[in-house]
């Protein structure tokens, strides 16, 4: 089993380049900061004007959205093992911040999971 941190060094590239993504980020000005607590993990995603910029730790600006989880929980949701609704209703996932945002969010959810079995397959 690939680590988590060589899994994201691949995924988080794939992001600002896709093309998915990138629509996704027109007309938009979004932040999502991701908090992986047990694997001391921190990275973000900046969704603006049609450009996709993701990064390692906290994001330079404060994040719209925060979305906390444990390693486990955010390997199935991006495997598409559990639904994150379903998971944020159960406390497994965690958010904090502009609601209507995050659920926007939800939106890129297929493209997100295609990059990862992208990403997964490189490391």
């Amino acid at each position: 089993m690939p680590e988590l941190e060589d899994v994201l060094n691949e995924f988080l590239p794939l992001c600002e380049e896709d093309a998915a993504m990138q629509e996704f980020a027109q007309k938009r000005k979004l932040t999502v900061h991701y908090v992986i607590p047990d694997a001391q993990l921190q990275f973000f995603i900046t969704f603006q004007d049609g450009t996709v910029s993701c990064g390692g730790g906290k994001p330079p600006t404060p994040a719209h959205f925060t979305i906390t989880m444990n390693k486990q929980t955010f390997e199935d949701s991006m495997n598409d093992k559990i639904d994150a609704m379903s998971a944020a209703l159960s406390g497994k996932i965690k958010f904090k911040g502009d609601r209507i945002k995050g659920m926007v969010l939800q939106s890129t959810r297929k493209d997100m999971a295609r990059l990862w079995a992208e990403a997964l397959k490189k490391v």
